[in-house]
């Protein structure tokens, strides 16, 4: 790079800022999607869970019957951690992604830190995912391997 025209080495210059820009701007966007992402699984979670469901459904079967309470019946679901943790890293997520895409250097850091940590995360899912694979198959006789998965292609013998 030593060995260009002053011209030449502006342009090449602009060029490497231009894609920095957009490498900040995609970075950022995934920060934002993984911070919606985790609020959406989260409000989806709730949508779906049958104790909730039951208690915002609710329909009375006899004249003493008290209507269960919708707050009680989500903490009986999911507790009071695992809502804020998903709300909290959710926001934090976000925010952080809006920092990013202001270039803030602050905001690399803690971005980077924040990858490991979901990098970290997703490879111990990964582990404790194929643990329990395991598991599950070594519960499983070996003639009824894959038929209750796949019952098409079930290894089991035909009947003699």
């Amino acid at each position: 790079m030593t060995d260009l025209l002053p011209s030449q080495l502006t342009t090449a210059l602009a060029e490497r800022r231009m894609a920095g820009a957009v490498g900040a701007v995609l970075l950022a966007a995934y920060f934002v999607l993984i911070g919606l992402f985790a609020i959406v699984l989260l409000a989806a979670a709730v949508l779906v869970d049958p104790g909730v469901q039951s208690a915002v459904g609710w329909v009375p079967l006899d004249a003493e019957a008290v209507r269960p309470s919708v707050i009680l019946a989500f903490l009986d679901s999911f507790g009071l951690v695992v809502p804020l943790l998903a709300l909290g890293l959710g926001g934090l997520f976000i925010v952080l992604g809006l920092r990013l895409a202001r270039r803030q250097m602050s905001a690399a850091r803690w971005a980077q830190i924040a990858l490991v940590w979901v990098i970290a995360g997703l490879i111990l899912f990964l582990i404790l995912n194929v643990i329990d694979e395991f598991q599950r198959l070594s519960r499983t006789p070996n003639y009824a391997f894959g038929a209750d998965r796949w019952p098409a292609f079930s290894w089991r013998s035909p009947p003699c």
